[in-house]
Protein backbone atom coordinates (compact mmCIF):
# COMPACT_ATOMS: atom_id res chain seq x y z
CA UNK A 1 0.00 0.00 0.00
CA UNK A 2 1.52 3.63 -0.83
CA UNK A 3 2.12 5.29 2.24
CA UNK A 4 3.17 9.11 3.04
CA UNK A 5 7.18 7.78 2.91
CA UNK A 6 6.47 6.25 -0.10
CA UNK A 7 4.80 9.24 -1.89
CA UNK A 8 7.72 11.97 -0.86
CA UNK A 9 8.83 12.09 -4.65
CA UNK A 10 5.58 12.62 -5.85
CA UNK A 11 5.70 16.32 -7.55
CA UNK A 12 3.27 18.65 -5.59
CA UNK A 13 0.71 20.52 -7.12
CA UNK A 14 1.38 23.97 -8.27
CA UNK A 15 -0.68 26.95 -7.84
CA UNK A 16 -0.28 27.68 -11.49
CA UNK A 17 -1.26 24.13 -12.26
CA UNK A 18 -3.97 24.35 -10.41
CA UNK A 19 -5.25 27.54 -12.28
CA UNK A 20 -4.70 25.87 -15.57
CA UNK A 21 -6.93 23.23 -14.33
CA UNK A 22 -9.90 25.82 -13.73
CA UNK A 23 -9.17 27.33 -16.88
CA UNK A 24 -9.45 24.15 -18.66
CA UNK A 25 -12.86 23.42 -16.51
CA UNK A 26 -14.22 26.95 -17.49
CA UNK A 27 -13.46 26.11 -21.34
CA UNK A 28 -14.35 22.80 -21.51
CA UNK A 29 -17.45 22.28 -19.01
CA UNK A 30 -15.40 19.40 -17.68
CA UNK A 31 -14.93 19.05 -14.07
CA UNK A 32 -11.61 16.50 -13.93
CA UNK A 33 -8.64 16.04 -12.38
CA UNK A 34 -5.74 14.41 -14.35
CA UNK A 35 -2.39 13.24 -13.52
CA UNK A 36 0.24 11.48 -14.98
CA UNK A 37 2.58 9.41 -12.97
CA UNK A 38 5.83 8.35 -14.05
CA UNK A 39 7.55 5.24 -11.44
CA UNK A 40 11.18 4.77 -11.89
CA UNK A 41 14.25 3.39 -10.76
CA UNK A 42 18.15 4.97 -10.77
CA UNK A 43 21.22 2.71 -11.18
CA UNK A 44 22.87 4.86 -9.51
CA UNK A 45 21.65 5.64 -6.38
CA UNK A 46 18.82 2.59 -6.18
CA UNK A 47 16.21 5.55 -5.90
CA UNK A 48 13.16 3.51 -6.70
CA UNK A 49 9.84 6.02 -6.57
CA UNK A 50 7.77 7.59 -8.32
CA UNK A 51 7.39 11.48 -10.34
CA UNK A 52 3.89 12.94 -11.15
CA UNK A 53 2.19 16.06 -12.52
CA UNK A 54 -0.70 17.90 -13.48
CA UNK A 55 -1.84 17.02 -17.18
CA UNK A 56 -3.36 20.27 -18.61
CA UNK A 57 -6.12 18.65 -20.66
CA UNK A 58 -10.16 18.05 -19.24
CA UNK A 59 -9.46 13.94 -19.39
CA UNK A 60 -11.85 11.40 -21.35
CA UNK A 61 -11.80 14.04 -24.33
CA UNK A 62 -9.45 11.41 -26.23
CA UNK A 63 -11.35 9.71 -28.99
CA UNK A 64 -8.62 7.18 -29.02
CA UNK A 65 -6.26 4.95 -26.74
CA UNK A 66 -4.17 5.55 -29.37
CA UNK A 67 -4.26 9.43 -29.14
CA UNK A 68 -3.94 8.49 -25.24
CA UNK A 69 -0.94 6.93 -25.55
CA UNK A 70 0.06 9.72 -27.90
CA UNK A 71 -0.22 12.17 -25.31
CA UNK A 72 1.98 10.28 -22.68
CA UNK A 73 4.73 8.93 -24.95
CA UNK A 74 4.75 13.45 -25.18
CA UNK A 75 4.96 13.92 -21.74
CA UNK A 76 7.33 11.46 -21.00
CA UNK A 77 9.75 12.58 -23.98
CA UNK A 78 9.58 16.18 -22.66
CA UNK A 79 9.31 15.65 -19.18
CA UNK A 80 12.19 16.03 -16.08
CA UNK A 81 13.48 11.72 -15.45
CA UNK A 82 16.08 12.73 -13.82
CA UNK A 83 16.42 11.57 -10.57
CA UNK A 84 15.09 13.16 -7.37
CA UNK A 85 17.68 12.16 -4.88
CA UNK A 86 20.67 12.70 -6.72
CA UNK A 87 19.86 14.17 -10.38
CA UNK A 88 21.54 11.48 -11.98
CA UNK A 89 19.36 12.04 -16.14
CA UNK A 90 19.77 8.64 -16.99
CA UNK A 91 17.15 6.80 -14.74
CA UNK A 92 14.87 4.18 -15.75
CA UNK A 93 11.43 4.47 -16.73
CA UNK A 94 9.66 1.00 -14.81
CA UNK A 95 6.16 2.18 -15.50
CA UNK A 96 3.67 5.10 -16.28
CA UNK A 97 -0.30 5.87 -14.65
CA UNK A 98 -2.81 8.30 -16.35
CA UNK A 99 -5.45 8.83 -13.81
CA UNK A 100 -8.29 10.60 -14.12
CA UNK A 101 -11.27 11.74 -12.29
CA UNK A 102 -14.59 13.45 -13.08
CA UNK A 103 -17.14 14.60 -11.26
CA UNK A 104 -19.59 16.08 -14.05
CA UNK A 105 -19.48 12.49 -16.16
CA UNK A 106 -19.74 10.32 -12.76
CA UNK A 107 -16.42 8.78 -14.43
CA UNK A 108 -12.84 7.11 -13.33
CA UNK A 109 -10.28 6.03 -15.33
CA UNK A 110 -6.83 4.57 -14.87
CA UNK A 111 -4.49 3.59 -17.89
CA UNK A 112 -1.16 2.07 -17.05
CA UNK A 113 2.04 1.64 -19.84
CA UNK A 114 4.58 -0.56 -19.66
CA UNK A 115 7.73 1.69 -22.38
CA UNK A 116 8.56 0.19 -24.82
CA UNK A 117 10.88 -3.07 -24.72
CA UNK A 118 12.56 -5.33 -27.81
CA UNK A 119 11.99 -7.33 -29.04
CA UNK A 120 8.44 -5.30 -29.84
CA UNK A 121 9.53 -1.96 -29.25
CA UNK A 122 6.43 -0.58 -28.42
CA UNK A 123 3.73 0.74 -25.25
CA UNK A 124 1.79 -1.94 -23.89
CA UNK A 125 -1.32 -0.42 -21.80
CA UNK A 126 -3.99 -1.60 -19.21
CA UNK A 127 -6.83 0.50 -18.24
CA UNK A 128 -9.38 0.73 -15.45
CA UNK A 129 -12.69 2.21 -15.89
CA UNK A 130 -15.69 3.28 -13.46
CA UNK A 131 -19.06 4.50 -13.90
CA UNK A 132 -22.35 4.35 -13.47
CA UNK A 133 -22.57 2.57 -17.18
CA UNK A 134 -18.82 1.53 -17.21
CA UNK A 135 -17.23 -1.74 -16.39
CA UNK A 136 -13.97 -2.89 -15.19
CA UNK A 137 -12.19 -3.15 -18.84
CA UNK A 138 -9.14 -5.17 -17.38
CA UNK A 139 -7.26 -5.31 -14.63
CA UNK A 140 -4.28 -3.66 -14.50
CA UNK A 141 -1.32 -3.22 -12.01
CA UNK A 142 -2.41 -4.57 -7.62
CA UNK A 143 -1.10 -1.20 -6.48
CA UNK A 144 -3.27 1.13 -9.08
CA UNK A 145 -6.41 1.50 -6.05
CA UNK A 146 -3.72 2.88 -3.51
CA UNK A 147 -2.15 5.09 -5.84
CA UNK A 148 -5.61 6.70 -7.04
CA UNK A 149 -5.98 6.89 -3.37
CA UNK A 150 -3.19 8.91 -2.97
CA UNK A 151 -3.96 10.79 -5.98
CA UNK A 152 -7.10 11.95 -5.05
CA UNK A 153 -5.86 13.32 -1.27
CA UNK A 154 -2.71 14.46 -2.45
CA UNK A 155 -4.97 16.69 -5.43
CA UNK A 156 -7.04 17.47 -2.40
CA UNK A 157 -4.61 18.71 -0.61
CA UNK A 158 -3.36 20.99 -2.99
CA UNK A 159 -6.71 22.56 -3.48
CA UNK A 160 -7.04 23.55 0.32
CA UNK A 161 -3.60 24.79 0.49
CA UNK A 162 -2.78 26.39 -2.79
CA UNK A 163 -6.12 26.58 -4.63
CA UNK A 164 -7.69 27.98 -1.41
CA UNK A 165 -10.75 25.47 -2.89
CA UNK A 166 -12.01 23.62 0.37
CA UNK A 167 -15.05 22.62 -1.40
CA UNK A 168 -13.43 20.91 -4.11
CA UNK A 169 -10.58 19.36 -1.40
CA UNK A 170 -13.97 17.59 0.30
CA UNK A 171 -15.00 16.58 -3.08
CA UNK A 172 -12.22 14.71 -3.51
CA UNK A 173 -11.83 13.09 -0.31
CA UNK A 174 -15.15 12.28 -0.57
CA UNK A 175 -14.63 10.49 -3.50
CA UNK A 176 -11.75 8.44 -1.94
CA UNK A 177 -13.98 7.76 0.37
CA UNK A 178 -16.20 6.48 -1.91
CA UNK A 179 -14.03 4.06 -4.04
CA UNK A 180 -11.64 2.95 -1.28
CA UNK A 181 -13.25 3.43 1.99
CA UNK A 182 -12.10 5.27 4.82
CA UNK A 183 -8.24 5.09 6.06
CA UNK A 184 -6.91 7.33 8.40
CA UNK A 185 -4.89 9.78 5.95
CA UNK A 186 -8.51 11.34 4.67
CA UNK A 187 -9.70 11.48 7.70
CA UNK A 188 -6.85 13.78 8.89
CA UNK A 189 -7.08 15.77 5.72
CA UNK A 190 -10.42 16.52 6.11
CA UNK A 191 -10.18 17.24 9.79
CA UNK A 192 -7.39 19.98 8.55
CA UNK A 193 -9.40 21.28 5.57
CA UNK A 194 -12.14 21.72 7.90
CA UNK A 195 -10.01 23.52 10.92
CA UNK A 196 -8.76 25.74 7.83
CA UNK A 197 -12.17 26.15 6.88
CA UNK A 198 -13.27 27.30 11.11
CA UNK A 199 -15.35 24.51 10.94
CA UNK A 200 -13.41 22.90 14.31
CA UNK A 201 -17.10 20.66 15.18
CA UNK A 202 -16.39 18.80 11.67
CA UNK A 203 -12.91 18.54 11.39
CA UNK A 204 -13.25 17.25 15.62
CA UNK A 205 -16.32 14.63 13.94
CA UNK A 206 -13.38 13.51 11.21
CA UNK A 207 -11.14 12.80 14.58
CA UNK A 208 -13.02 11.33 17.24
CA UNK A 209 -13.09 7.57 16.02
CA UNK A 210 -9.41 7.37 15.31
CA UNK A 211 -8.90 7.96 19.32
CA UNK A 212 -10.11 4.33 19.59
CA UNK A 213 -7.44 3.12 17.16
CA UNK A 214 -4.45 2.04 19.28
CA UNK A 215 -1.78 3.26 16.38
CA UNK A 216 -3.52 6.41 16.05
CA UNK A 217 -4.71 7.70 19.44
CA UNK A 218 -1.36 9.60 19.84
CA UNK A 219 -2.05 11.59 16.70
CA UNK A 220 -5.34 12.28 16.70
CA UNK A 221 -5.42 12.83 19.93
CA UNK A 222 -2.55 15.68 19.21
CA UNK A 223 -4.37 16.83 16.02
CA UNK A 224 -7.91 17.15 18.17
CA UNK A 225 -5.85 19.50 20.56
CA UNK A 226 -4.52 21.51 17.62
CA UNK A 227 -8.22 21.87 16.49
CA UNK A 228 -9.48 23.09 20.17
CA UNK A 229 -6.18 25.53 19.88
CA UNK A 230 -7.35 26.61 16.49
CA UNK A 231 -11.15 26.98 17.92
CA UNK A 232 -9.22 29.13 20.74
CA UNK A 233 -7.49 31.59 18.94
CA UNK A 234 -11.07 32.59 16.72
CA UNK A 235 -12.40 32.96 20.00
CA UNK A 236 -14.13 29.95 21.46
CA UNK A 237 -14.31 28.90 24.75
CA UNK A 238 -11.96 25.88 24.21
CA UNK A 239 -8.99 26.24 26.38
CA UNK A 240 -9.98 23.31 28.86
CA UNK A 241 -10.43 21.20 25.92
CA UNK A 242 -7.20 21.79 24.40
CA UNK A 243 -5.28 21.48 27.79
CA UNK A 244 -6.82 18.08 28.20
CA UNK A 245 -5.72 16.88 24.77
CA UNK A 246 -2.15 17.80 24.79
CA UNK A 247 -1.55 16.76 28.40
CA UNK A 248 -2.78 13.55 27.28
CA UNK A 249 -0.57 12.92 24.29
CA UNK A 250 2.01 13.63 26.83
CA UNK A 251 0.37 10.88 28.95
CA UNK A 252 0.97 8.86 25.92
CA UNK A 253 4.76 9.87 24.98
CA UNK A 254 6.45 12.65 27.54
CA UNK A 255 8.71 13.20 24.71
CA UNK A 256 6.43 14.83 22.04
CA UNK A 257 7.78 18.05 21.02
CA UNK A 258 4.82 19.32 19.61
CA UNK A 259 2.44 19.16 22.58
CA UNK A 260 5.09 20.25 24.27
CA UNK A 261 5.01 23.60 22.59
CA UNK A 262 1.24 24.02 21.96
CA UNK A 263 1.07 23.55 26.02
CA UNK A 264 3.89 26.04 26.34
CA UNK A 265 2.09 28.86 24.65
CA UNK A 266 -1.23 27.90 26.41
CA UNK A 267 0.67 28.60 29.54
CA UNK A 268 2.05 31.82 28.27
CA UNK A 269 -1.22 33.15 27.53
CA UNK A 270 -2.18 32.42 30.70
CA UNK A 271 0.85 34.39 32.13
CA UNK A 272 2.39 31.41 33.91
CA UNK A 273 5.40 31.75 32.61
CA UNK A 274 7.50 29.10 34.80
CA UNK A 275 5.33 26.09 33.70
CA UNK A 276 5.87 27.43 30.01
CA UNK A 277 9.05 27.45 30.00
CA UNK A 278 9.06 24.25 31.54
CA UNK A 279 7.61 22.86 28.32
CA UNK A 280 9.02 25.23 25.72
CA UNK A 281 12.69 23.63 27.40
CA UNK A 282 11.33 19.97 26.83
CA UNK A 283 10.11 20.57 23.18
CA UNK A 284 13.29 22.26 22.10
CA UNK A 285 15.77 18.90 24.51
CA UNK A 286 13.02 16.47 22.01
CA UNK A 287 14.23 18.26 19.28
CA UNK A 288 16.67 20.18 18.94
CA UNK A 289 15.78 21.64 15.75
CA UNK A 290 12.80 23.22 16.60
CA UNK A 291 13.17 26.87 16.52
CA UNK A 292 10.38 28.01 18.17
CA UNK A 293 10.71 25.79 21.17
CA UNK A 294 13.88 27.80 21.45
CA UNK A 295 11.92 31.22 20.02
CA UNK A 296 9.47 30.30 23.02
CA UNK A 297 11.48 29.56 25.80
CA UNK A 298 13.19 32.98 24.74
CA UNK A 299 10.35 34.92 25.52
CA UNK A 300 8.91 33.25 28.84
CA UNK A 301 12.34 34.07 30.15
CA UNK A 302 12.21 37.57 29.15
CA UNK A 303 8.86 37.55 31.24
CA UNK A 304 10.97 35.87 34.38
CA UNK A 305 13.15 38.47 34.20
CA UNK A 306 16.12 36.61 32.61
CA UNK A 307 17.50 37.95 29.85
CA UNK A 308 20.72 36.75 29.95
CA UNK A 309 19.44 33.00 29.89
CA UNK A 310 16.56 34.42 27.36
CA UNK A 311 19.61 35.40 25.13
CA UNK A 312 20.88 32.03 24.94
CA UNK A 313 17.81 30.78 23.46
CA UNK A 314 17.47 33.55 21.03
CA UNK A 315 20.82 33.08 19.80
CA UNK A 316 19.89 29.38 19.11
CA UNK A 317 16.93 30.30 17.65
CA UNK A 318 18.74 32.67 15.44
CA UNK A 319 20.85 29.86 14.56
CA UNK A 320 17.77 28.05 12.84
CA UNK A 321 16.21 30.66 11.70
CA UNK A 322 18.81 33.57 10.51
CA UNK A 323 16.35 35.63 8.79
CA UNK A 324 13.83 35.90 11.08
CA UNK A 325 13.00 39.28 12.00
CA UNK A 326 11.14 38.70 15.04
CA UNK A 327 14.10 36.75 16.46
CA UNK A 328 16.33 39.50 16.23
CA UNK A 329 14.11 41.87 17.61
CA UNK A 330 14.05 39.51 20.49
CA UNK A 331 17.63 39.77 20.57
CA UNK A 332 17.70 43.58 20.73
CA UNK A 333 15.59 43.32 23.79
CA UNK A 334 17.27 41.17 25.75
CA UNK A 335 20.52 42.95 24.77
CA UNK A 336 18.49 46.30 26.31
CA UNK A 337 17.88 44.39 29.38
CA UNK A 338 21.34 43.56 29.74
CA UNK A 339 22.50 46.97 29.23
CA UNK A 340 23.99 46.29 26.38
CA UNK A 341 23.08 49.14 24.56
CA UNK A 342 25.17 49.72 20.98
CA UNK A 343 24.73 45.78 20.59
CA UNK A 344 20.95 46.50 20.65
CA UNK A 345 20.48 48.85 18.53
CA UNK A 346 22.20 46.83 15.49
CA UNK A 347 19.81 44.41 15.96
CA UNK A 348 16.85 46.72 16.05
CA UNK A 349 18.67 47.52 12.70
CA UNK A 350 18.32 43.96 11.45
CA UNK A 351 14.97 43.18 12.64
CA UNK A 352 13.76 46.48 10.75
CA UNK A 353 15.86 44.99 7.71
CA UNK A 354 14.49 41.73 7.91
CA UNK A 355 10.89 42.70 8.77
CA UNK A 356 9.42 43.27 5.37
CA UNK A 357 10.95 39.78 3.82
CA UNK A 358 9.97 36.65 6.91
CA UNK A 359 7.01 35.18 8.09
CA UNK A 360 6.51 36.03 11.66
CA UNK A 361 5.94 33.44 14.38
CA UNK A 362 5.38 36.25 16.60
CA UNK A 363 1.72 36.60 14.93
CA UNK A 364 0.19 33.51 16.48
CA UNK A 365 0.82 34.27 19.86
CA UNK A 366 -0.18 38.06 19.57
CA UNK A 367 -3.57 36.64 18.17
CA UNK A 368 -3.89 34.54 20.68
CA UNK A 369 -3.02 37.80 23.14
CA UNK A 370 -0.05 35.95 24.38
CA UNK A 371 2.18 38.71 24.23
Amino acid sequence: MLNAEDSTHMLDITPESLTFRSQCIEEFAGDTLDRIIMRIHCDACEFAGENSALVATTGFGFESIKQLREVVERIVSEGDLSCPECDDPLVELVKVYYMAYSETLELDFIAEFDPPSPPHNRWLLGCYMRGESTERISVADTRLPQIFRETLLRAAASASELGNNPELAKKLIARSVELFGHCPRDRYLLATVCRENSEFAEALECLTDLVEDQSECQRSLFEIGVTHFAALRAGQDQLVEAFTAFSTVLEINDTHAPAHLYLGNLYLGLGRFSESLEHFEAAALAEIDMMEAHFNAGIALLNLNRPNDALNYFETARELSPTDADVAKRMAESLEALGRGDEAVEWHTQAEALANGDESIEGTLEDLGLL
